[in-house]
């Protein structure tokens, strides 16, 4: 308990720091301009592309485990290529799973600024007690990042897309925490335990989870 405290504190600090050298970055934009799509089977090579491009900032000077064929394997940052394979696989079964399997509770939209597609949103919905939307993947390419997309994506128009919903959940990687903490955070999200991350199948080593009731 006290190390996971200690774990979330330092999440927390680094989301503080975070938020200090990336502030001044930020660029208003008009929400207007925010649509989205659905992703379609030709869209799969874009968006590994981008999924690679958008998240490889974050890992490139990070040194974690990473899970190939079953085998557990420390990255570094000299591993760039590991890493970018590893991102890639991950990018092509996300895109399987939401994209080409038709499950009907699995959504996958494109999203667009101006007309020009700048990410994208992976998402599942259960009609349980709780009406639970489970947040996979949203990526925004780094060159449209920290101007509000991401936020008015969630905000908005997830909240459009499916007014029966009562909570939202996602999980991140631990390596990814400072910056989705600040995101998460001010978006109304608070902080799961580790039930929260093995409900969907993964392991508190590796993710953390944020979770958000919504008021009706």
């Amino acid at each position: 308990m006290k190390k996971n405290m200690r774990n979330y504190l330092a999440v927390a600090v680094m989301a503080f720091l975070f938020h200090v050298t990336t502030e001044a970055t930020n660029k208003p934009i008009d929400t207007s301009l925010i649509t989205t799509q659905q992703l379609q089977k030709n869209d799969e090579k874009w968006f590994c592309r981008e999924f690679g491009r958008s998240y490889m900032p974050i890992y490139k000077n990070e040194t974690f485990f990473i899970t190939q064929g079953g085998v557990f394997k420390l990255v570094g940052p000299k591993q760039v290529q590991e890493k970018d394979k590893w991102l890639q696989g991950i990018a092509k079964d996300e895109f399987t799973e939401y994209v080409l399997s038709g499950k009907e509770s699995y959504k996958a939209l494109k999203i667009q600024y101006a007309g020009k597609n700048i990410g994208a949103i992976l998402y599942h919905t259960k009609q349980d007690e709780g009406h639970t939307l489970h947040i996979a993947e949203l990526f925004i390419e780094p060159g449209h990042q920290r101007q509000g997309i991401g936020s008015y994506v969630i905000d908005k128009l997830l909240t459009t897309f499916n007014p029966s919903t009562k909570q939202y959940e996602v999980l991140v990687r631990h390596q990814n925490g400072a910056a989705l903490w600040l995101f998460y955070h001010k978006l109304g999200f608070n902080l799961g335990d580790a039930e929260l991350v093995k409900k969907h199948e993964r392991n508190p080593i590796d993710f953390i989870g944020f979770y958000k009731i919504l008021q009706k």
